[in-house]
């Protein structure tokens, strides 16, 4: 507890904010002769402080901070505030910038050495970062392990995902890929849980980092990718793997001569070959952009993409701002994730893909500004806006992938669709800036931004043809030949919504005939 005369000289020493004069700066403080006022007593004080002119200001070199739990963050450990509150952003975006970078290392090792060999990797990495996190008493280290993180988790999640989609059925694909998606969304409820009743942070990241050491069981047990095998050279090794996983009713009934049957494989090639054919692959996708009708598609699913994900992880980081009860909202949030992947598929169904992510867009951008006028002892109120946006823009996730693997054709639908995640890695790396630093600007500029981007994607939208009953474009021939001779195929202003509506009710004059 401080005493009254440690207030009173706080009170002395706080200047206001310029941007709000009623408001006291915790930043910095009044380069007065403290010792002197302190001789003078609090009435005399008061009056000197008050009639006289007020000194420069310093920045504070100390904090004290409020906190409902003891250790509950790391903010007070490095003093992530003021001038220092950028490294608390930083901290966020570590995570992010380890997915871009992960998405592209790993999707090299996964294609060279083995789906299993990377997510041994990733899976090491996870089991050596997050408990470096708990242990490190300094930042760089611990920003260095987010990263390791970032990193880890793309290339576990890329790996896993691998083997499930080549090694399942196909009919049973999509469930198990919902299925497999859930987990994520079942990870948030579950952290959100241990949270409340765990509050200090080191703590809380120890138990959370307990789990990873399970992938070593998967890492024992986990086959390798028959498909990955056989198209990478090793047809002998893909076939023992499917034998592996055999009944031994079927191992009885097939021999080893059922090698012979298998399709020769090509020779590898050497590094000069398979960077003469990266040469030439990337000069035949860069050869396609001289289209307008490509360049514009591409333009606006990257920006629908970047608008997208830096409004979905700013909500996911807010509930500070909102002055909400983060465990609540972060468990909420995570049933409502996992509601999103569920209620687009209908929507899809009824609205179409342009018509959906217009839909979507439009409702997290109606959340967004909602929340600005909502005062701050409407906590239950705001939460329910908070999971509408948060319901709305996960959703659209699904809704955009979709959408863009149909409006390109297949000689560069994996380019497209990459390129627009990796601008939806920029957007992620983003949000944690414009929530935790752009906010010392005003509590309303992360919502003006993200409620702008969100009403403006749904503009974007509007733009794109709709691709639902379009039957897929296999050669870039094919796709400019049917963009030229169908405008409802082309990118254009005349399939917004609002512009239709417009033209229904102002129907052209027809020309009288005398």
């Amino acid at each position: 507890m401080r005493d009254k005369k440690e207030e009173q000289e706080e009170e002395a020493s706080k200047p206001s904010v310029s941007a709000t004069p009623t408001e006291e700066s915790n930043c910095e403080y009044y380069d007065w002769n403290y010792r002197e006022l302190r001789e003078l007593g609090y009435r005399e004080a008061l009056k000197k402080v008050q009639s006289e002119e007020k000194p420069k200001t310093l920045p504070c070199k100390s904090f004290s901070y409020l906190l409902h739990s003891q250790n509950s963050t790391f903010v007070p450990e490095w003093n992530m505030v003021c001038d220092r509150l950028v490294m608390k952003a930083t901290v966020q975006t570590a995570v992010s910038f380890g997915k871009f970078g992960g998405a592209f290392t790993f999707g090299i090792i996964a294609d060279k050495y083995g789906r299993k060999t990377t997510f041994i990797i990733a899976s090491m990495i996870y089991m050596i970062s997050g408990p470096i996190i708990a242990w490190t008493r300094i930042y760089t280290i611990m920003l260095a392990c987010r990263v390791g993180l970032g990193v880890a988790a793309i290339g576990v999640y890329q790996a896993a995902y691998s083997l499930l989609v080549e090694m399942c059925p196909p009919h049973l694909r999509s469930t198990l890929g919902v299925m497999f998606n859930q987990s994520y969304a079942l990870g948030m409820v579950i952290i959100s849980v241990i949270a409340y009743f765990v509050r200090p942070w080191r703590k809380l990241q120890l138990i959370i980092c307990a789990p990873t050491y399970l992938l070593i069981y998967h890492m024992l047990v986990m086959p390798e990718s028959p498909r990955w095998a056989y198209y990478s050279g090793r047809p002998l090794y893909a076939w023992s793997i499917v034998k592996s996983v055999m009944p031994p009713e079927k191992k009885k009934l097939l021999a080893e001569g059922r090698v012979s049957n298998i399709a020769p494989i090509k020779e590898k090639e050497s590094f000069a070959a398979k960077f003469a054919r990266f040469s030439e692959k990337t000069k035949a996708q860069l050869k396609y952009m001289k289209y307008g009708e490509v360049r514009t598609r591409l333009f606006l699913c990257w920006a629908i993409w970047c608008f997208t994900s830096m409004s979905y992880y700013a909500l996911s980081i807010t509930s500070g701002h909102l002055k909400i009860d983060s465990y609540l909202y972060t468990g909420l949030s995570g049933l409502v994730e996992g509601i999103s992947y569920i209620i687009v598929v209908p929507l899809l169904k009824f609205l179409g893909r342009r018509g959906t992510g217009t839909f979507l867009l439009a409702g997290a951008g109606v959340a967004f500004v909602t929340l600005l006028f909502l005062p701050d002892d409407m906590r239950n109120t705001k939460m329910l806006f908070a999971l509408l946006g948060r319901l709305c823009i996960s959703s659209v996730f699904v809704a955009v992938i979709i959408h863009a693997s149909e409006l390109f054709p297949t000689v560069m639908r994996n380019t497209a669709i990459g390129t627009s995640s990796a601008w939806s890695h920029v957007g992620s790396t983003i949000a944690p800036y414009l929530v935790d630093y752009f906010v010392i600007y005003g509590w309303w500029v992360p919502n003006v931004m993200c409620g702008g981007t969100a009403f403006f994607s749904a503009l974007l939208c509007q733009f794109l043809p709709e691709t639902k009953d379009l039957v897929l474009y296999n050669t870039m021939e094919e796709f400019i030949e049917k963009c030229d001779s169908n405008p409802e195929e082309r990118i254009s202003l005349y399939h917004c919504f609002l512009l239709r509506m417009f033209k229904k009710r102002n129907p052209p004059a027809t020309p009288q005939t005398s």
